[in-house]
């Protein structure tokens, strides 16, 4: 398996401020007979006879050991308070000068504040600098060693200061005396002083039991390209553009086809499009291009995109919109309160409560002055001013003014509109066409008016002509074969072109020919006759599919069966389910399992599985019990079912399989010294 190396993402930065007494609390004693006393919202020593040892000048005191206290407090050379040690008759060990001093097992985490910056290091009780104050972080590991972290690195230190180890991680801890367990992005793995690399980061946790080790593993992901594989371990595996998006402890980030970083580390990562991803940190959204590279920052509250054009919601509740091109550059400074998308090349944006228009350059074409606007269609938008709707161009030019009214439909000759409860039809240039208070709505060429109930009264046509409505005529529909199903009397037949009976209306359904046959339904029960109306096919099914590709589902006793163009069972009624497939096979269902059918209707894989889907490559992958494997096309096992998942991803050709994570005990190392023993 080949290693994760390179960009390392830190998981957390941390801060140290020692704990502060409330001023109104009993602050714990320091030697026999100290106390800490209150005065006037500030805090100092005394002997418990009430002997003033120090004056009351600190904000907070915090006893280290019998004769050491940590204080706080004010002075004229920092703008802030600052911290420092004091022994218990106020002399001052350490200076007054740290952002933050915190004991820790015999020794100060203390910090230093430049404008937004805080830097960590080490300080011993007298003031000695073990460790200097340049780091993110430190702590103190078990009394033996100190942690200091920058970035990537961790450094490890013993207490008289000296280095002796720097590791690449982002964290790490001490399980052990000797023992460094770290994560580097998302995984743990196992150093010592004498053995950096005892242990590297694989694994999910590893943890001591017992005297052993017990490593926990990632799923283990196989990816096959055609004859190359590559193998991954993480939590989820995401094939996107020749790259793979993986999910590690709750965070996700980008690798290349070699197992190597190509962005940094997210909260989510999803595609956005087929060439940008939304990646989410801290509950801000950004933009990555395929590169990896952050376009967008992480700044927004909500992004989305279209072909051309993303769009980037700033944080708050009046958070206005930015336009960006698929580069990440700003496609124009102005920002809008709403947007709508593009259509014919437009982009309707609202500014300052009102709607216009700009072009996918980011140009306003059309300037915001409407209350309302709709998409362009037909090179036209409905837009509403002053209450009013009317119809501009592209260029924001009139077509059809303004009217006391709502345009409910148009095209380029004609609107339909709704004026109180009156509908209406209108040329653009105002002249009204018809009118009428039953409601009016487009039906092919024409405009149906229809009564409370829904009932057809007319059709008008765009010229104000009125039609009578057809449900008085027989109903034809299509019935193949240059023929047409008829109804009559209650009963159906076809007749040809020119009006001439073929099949007599004797039957209680009838579906349109195929291959010279046609389904008809009598007393109950479906059949097939051809052009001479003889019984092809006796009545004997419950119901019948139309024809599709030669074959036709039917079904009988509640079984489902198939029949050839030529009217014989194609596939025996003795299934549950039938699935035509692509490549014209079956996937056909029996006892709740699924097997496979060739398209001759023979058995090629009895159905013994709880899952079979078939993938673009000419396999098939088949799951029991939880476990996946594949088939090729003769129903030969390719891949063994010992995967918990197994995917295909149509537009890389990958086929993804996963192994679930195993747990294992390993040798603990026993540490002598610096030297580790196995």
């Amino acid at each position: 398996m080949k290693r994760v190396a390179g960009i390392i993402f830190a998981l957390g930065v941390y801060a140290g401020l020692a704990a502060q007494p409330a001023a109104d609390e009993v602050a714990p004693s320091g030697s026999q007979g100290t106390t800490i006393y209150h005065q006037h919202g500030k805090v100092g020593l005394s002997k418990a006879s009430g002997k003033i040892l120090t004056p009351p000048v600190y904000d907070s005191l915090l006893a280290v050991t019998s004769n050491i206290y940590v204080a706080r407090k004010r002075s004229s050379a920092a703008p802030n308070p600052q911290w420092g040690l004091i022994d218990k008759d106020g002399k001052v060990l350490v200076p007054f000068a740290y952002h933050s001093l915190q004991p820790q097992q015999g020794l100060l985490i203390a910090s230093k504040q430049s404008r937004n910056l805080v830097q960590y290091g080490v300080l011993t009780l007298t003031g000695e600098v073990l460790v200097p104050i340049r780091y993110e972080k430190a702590t103190v590991l078990g009394g033996q060693f100190i942690n200091a972290g920058t970035g990537h690195e961790q450094h490890i230190f013993n207490t008289k200061g000296e280095k002796l180890l720097t590791l690449t991680a982002d964290s790490l801890d001490m399980p052990a005396p000797g023992l460094l367990r770290y994560y580097r992005l998302g995984k743990c793995g196992l150093a010592t002083l004498a053995n950096p690399g005892y242990l590297y980061p694989e694994y999910v946790d590893l943890t001591l039991q017992e005297g052993r080790l017990r490593a926990v593993g990632f799923p283990r992901w196989f990816l096959i390209h055609d004859y190359d594989s590559l193998a991954l371990t993480y939590d989820s595996v995401v094939p996107w553009q020749g790259k793979f998006i993986v999910r590690l402890r709750h965070k996700s980030y980008l690798i290349n086809s070699a197992n190597q970083p190509q962005s940094a580390v997210y909260d989510t990562l999803v595609p956005l499009s087929d060439d940008l991803l939304l990646a989410k940190t801290n509950g801000y959204a950004g933009v990555l291009n395929r590169e990896g590279e952050l376009i967008v920052p992480a700044a927004y509250q909500t992004i989305t995109a279209d072909k051309e054009v993303i769009y980037a919601r700033k944080p708050g509740v009046q958070g206005k919109w930015r336009l960006f091109d698929h580069y990440g550059y700003p496609k124009t400074q102005v920002e809008y309160e709403r947007w709508q998308p593009m259509q014919d090349g437009l982009i309707a944006v609202q500014r300052h409560g009102k709607w216009g228009f700009i072009n996918r350059y980011g140009v306003e074409v059309i300037s915001p002055i409407y209350d309302a606007v709709g998409p362009f269609k037909n090179g036209l938008a409905r837009v509403t001013f002053f209450g009013e709707d009317g119809l501009i161009d592209r260029q924001g030019e009139w077509r059809a003014y303004p009217f006391a009214g709502h345009i409910l439909d148009y095209d380029s000759r004609i609107i339909l509109a709704k004026s109180g409860r009156q509908y209406q039809l209108r040329h653009l240039d105002g002249e009204l066409i018809y009118f009428t208070n039953n409601r009016l709505e487009p039906r092919g060429s024409y405009y149906a008016e229809t009564d409370t109930a829904g009932h057809l009264l007319r059709l008008v046509s765009p010229q104000g002509t009125l039609e009578d409505p057809t449900t008085g005529r027989e109903a034809m529909l299509n019935g193949g074969g240059g023929l047409v199903i008829f109804r009559q009397n209650g009963r159906y037949g076809l007749k040809d072109q020119r009006g001439r009976i073929i099949v007599a209306n004797r039957y209680e359904a009838v579906k349109p020919f195929y291959n010279d046959l046609a389904a008809v339904q009598i007393n109950g029960k479906w059949g097939f006759i051809d052009h001479y109306e003889h019984l092809v096919v006796q009545p004997v099914y419950d119901s019948v599919a139309d024809f599709n590709n030669d074959y036709c589902l039917t079904w009988q006793g509640g079984a489902v069966g198939a029949l050839d163009r030529h009217g014989k069972v194609l596939i025996r009624h003795e299934y549950e389910e039938i699935i035509p497939l692509p490549d014209k096979r079956f996937k056909v269902k029996r006892n709740g399992r699924w097997g496979l059918l060739d398209e001759r209707g023979r058995m090629v894989v009895q159905p013994t599985y709880d899952r079979l889907t078939p993938v673009s490559q000419g396999y098939y992958i088949v799951a029991r019990h939880g476990r996946y494997g594949t088939l090729d096309r003769n129903g030969v096992s390719l891949v063994p079912l010992i995967y918990d998942y197994i995917g295909y991803d149509e537009a890389s050709g990958t086929l993804i399989t996963r192994l679930p994570a195993e747990e294992k005990w390993l040798p603990l190392p026993v540490v002598a010294g610096d030297k580790v023993v196995h």
